[in-house]
């Protein structure tokens, strides 16, 4: 049984970095985005909005909303499928989808049979991927909200020498793009 853990650990850390790197690669990519518009804006250069970028400046495409509303239909699914003889309320499907894909794992819920099992194993590296993608995008967008939000107050705000001395966090007298 703990070849199994230490297995299941490893797959668990490779798919958890896995999605990390690509959360990060995402927000490289919406930082540099963002900063290519407020230069635009700030040159006079405004470019139009993409079809897939709401009022606000926020981007959420339609197309990835009906992929993660298909990943829960599968998680809901695969937990009704996993436990469907067991005449399960949709709470309890909740509560055993929730504490799978967060990996919280309680252990007051477990697959008795092999097919069960089996399934199990499958659900558990799925839904694990599912959830981290569902948190990275939501704090994606969410971050994409504020940096849009800052990028706007720093437009409408005048600039004047104490707040060039006050961004010049290593006193060296030059303010820096990472300062």
């Amino acid at each position: 049984m703990s070849a199994f853990a230490i297995v299941g650990i490893a797959i668990l850390a490779v798919a958890i970095s896995v999605i990390g790197s690509r959360f990060v690669e995402t927000q490289m990519l919406l930082i540099e985005d963002n900063k290519k518009n407020h230069d635009n804006i700030v040159s006079g250069k405004i470019e139009e909005r993409t079809p897939n970028t709401n009022v606000d400046g926020s981007a959420m495409p339609l197309k990835q909303i009906w992929k993660y509303i298909s990943l829960i239909v599968f998680l809901l699914g695969g937990a009704w499928f996993l436990f469907r003889g067991d005449d399960w309320t949709l709470i309890k499907l909740m509560y055993f989808i929730v504490a799978t894909s967060t990996t919280i794992g309680y252990g007051d819920i477990l697959p008795i049979s092999n097919g069960q099992r089996l399934f199990g194993i499958v659900y558990i590296l799925v839904s694990v991927s599912v959830m981290g993608e569902f948190l990275g995008c939501i704090s994606g967008y969410v971050l994409e909200i504020r940096q849009n939000k800052f990028h706007k107050s720093m437009e409408k705000h005048k600039f004047n020498v104490s707040d060039i001395k006050l961004m010049d966090a290593d006193r060296s007298g030059d303010v820096s793009e990472l300062e």
